[in-house]
């Protein structure tokens, strides 16, 4: 009983960290405004999201140590003042980003071909502004391309690299999504409800507004439908000015230092990879080729990949303990070298990032197990068939100190593997269609027929069990269970509240399997056929199976 607790216990656990961390990724966050007031800068400290966008390369504002703003407008639908307003970026040479809806490209294919015409970033506002959160990766990949494909077949130009969220809403999933797909999430620092062209007031409201949150490296976010904005935009930018702000484009942003041109993986210190960055992203702006970013983490993956080992029972009946094994953290990896790629980090050398894989039995759920042996049987074999005995020791040697867990299921072909030379076994007689011949692994049938006995005796729920096609000597007629890599099968499931243990063990012409489990466990054996002695007097050479 007190394994059962602590195997409850720790599948709630289990299962309330996975819980916890799907929430974590799935969780919601509205931008929202972010005031300044007298140069001060703005925080997303409280929010909880800060990490999310630094993971994930997500900008709201530029380096706060300069006097540099970014002006950037929404475009969801026209309202008759981006002329005007590209008018003034015109007269007063500001470049500015336009995030722009798939319905204003298709209403206003002559105001996007302008701003591109003009020198100012046309950027993806997606195709019909869905809350990114509420739509699958797969959606959000077409409501993006359909944006990019319509600008590009407008402009001439062919990327499209910035991304301003619809209705600000965004989580984890989505800022990698898009950011997989060759996007910077751009949001805000300077904002104001601009939007409601019903509650507009006055161009001295919208110019009071912008100038009074005004700090070093903002991103002005402006609502292209607001007439106060179309009309206080010169006396802004004049304004700033004024104060020793100058106006830069979005790109200026990501232009960060130049990354090294390889970066070398390691694990353990030991080099395992090394990263061309020219061969991971397109040429003009960085772009991830995503089939070989697929193909290095699977790289990584099985480089870095150590199995766990669970506890064993050794030759002497100590027990041997458990030993934890690694697997690559690819979304930790993946953040790694977006970072690199994208020239956020200067790295030229990054550490595999690893996650543990837990033993599933450990020493003190073995040394439990030991307690109560409910099932087991002894079969006999001729010990002077060298290539025969050989094969038996080896595959009571894998089924040894095996653990079924409550519910699962056992099954011999898939525990102890195909039977090869490099696996270890040799040459020996098996029955074929009736048949005496040889085969490789010959005679591993002894101990899946003595496994059954055991499993049998012990109540455990036989599901797939054959026959032989002739009998063998070594166990009573009909109790034999065959078993052929890739064809006949013994499979059993364990139906009780404990875990049950396989012992086997062959030598000196004896098989012996037995089953344990803890001493609380509640069984139903049942009887068997006796055991036969030894082998039967005629059975003096090596034609057994």
């Amino acid at each position: 009983m007190r394994y059962l607790a602590w195997f409850v216990v720790l599948s709630v656990i289990l299962l309330t960290v996975q819980q916890t961390e799907t929430q974590a990724q799935d969780r919601s966050y509205h931008f929202g405004f972010k005031k300044s007031r007298n140069g001060a800068l703005p925080s997303i400290d409280e929010e909880g999201f800060k990490p999310i966008l630094q993971r994930n390369g997500a900008i709201f504002t530029g380096d706060t140590r300069k006097k540099e703003l970014f002006l950037t407008f929404d475009n969801g639908y026209e309202n008759g003042f981006t002329p005007s307003i590209l008018d003034v970026l015109k007269a007063k040479q500001v470049p500015a980003a336009f995030f722009v809806t798939g319905h204003y490209v298709k209403d206003r294919p002559d105001l996007v071909k302008r701003m591109a015409q003009e020198g100012h970033i046309v950027g993806n506002h997606s195709w019909s502004h869905p809350d990114m959160t509420q739509v699958s990766d797969e959606r959000i990949k077409t409501e993006l391309d359909r944006v990019r494909e319509s600008v590009a077949q407008l402009t001439g130009r062919q990327e499209m690299r910035f991304l301003r969220p619809p209705r600000g809403i965004f989580n984890e999933r989505t800022l990698r999504t898009s950011r997989t797909f060759g996007y910077t999430n751009v949001f805000w620092s300077i904002a104001y409800k601009d939007w409601d062209v019903n509650q507009q007031r006055g161009p001295d409201y919208a110019y009071r507004m912008v100038i009074a949150q005004l700090h070093p490296g903002a991103v002005i976010l402006l609502h292209s439908v607001s007439k106060d904005n179309a009309s206080a935009l010169g006396r802004i930018i004049d304004e700033a000015r004024r104060q020793g702000y100058a106006f830069q484009s979005l790109d200026r942003l990501v232009q960060s230092t130049a990354a090294p041109a390889n970066l070398t993986v390691t694990l353990k210190g030991a080099a395992i990879a090394t990263v061309d960055r020219n061969a991971y992203v397109w040429p003009v702006f960085p772009l991830v080729r995503l089939e070989k970013m697929r193909e290095l983490l699977d790289e990584l993956e099985r480089k870095s990949y150590t199995a766990p080992q669970n506890a064993v029972i050794g030759s002497h009946g100590q027990i041997v303990a458990e030993r934890n094994g690694y697997q690559l953290d690819r979304r930790a990896m993946a953040d790694r070298l977006y970072d690199y790629l994208y020239g956020n980090s200067g790295l030229s050398h990054v550490e595999v990032p690893l996650k543990t894989i837990y033993a599933k039995v450990d020493g003190e759920l073995l040394s439990q197990l030991r307690d109560k042996q409910i099932g087991y049987y002894t079969t006999y074999y001729n010990a002077g068939n060298r290539g025969r005995s050989h094969n038996i020791s080896l595959a009571a040697r894998v089924i040894d100190s095996k653990v079924v867990f409550p519910g699962e299921s056992f099954s011999f072909n898939r525990t102890v593997g195909m039977r090869t030379t490099k696996a270890g076994y040799r040459r020996a007689p098996i029955i074929v269609q009736g048949e005496l011949s040889e085969g490789i692994g010959g005679g591993i049938c002894q101990v899946s027929s003595t496994l059954f006995n055991a499993v049998d005796r012990a109540g455990l729920t036989i599901l797939e069990r054959y026959s032989h096609s002739r009998r063998v000597p070594y166990v009573p007629s009909g109790r034999d269970a065959t078993v052929s890599w890739g064809g006949p099968d013994f499979v059993f499931r364990n139906p009780y509240a404990q875990p049950v243990l396989i012992r086997a063990s062959a030598g000196g012409g004896r098989v012996y399997v037995a089953i344990f489990s803890s001493e609380s466990i509640h069984y139903s054996p049942r009887v068997v056929p006796g055991m036969l002695k030894g082998l039967p007097p005629e059975v003096a050479d090596p034609n057994q199976r």
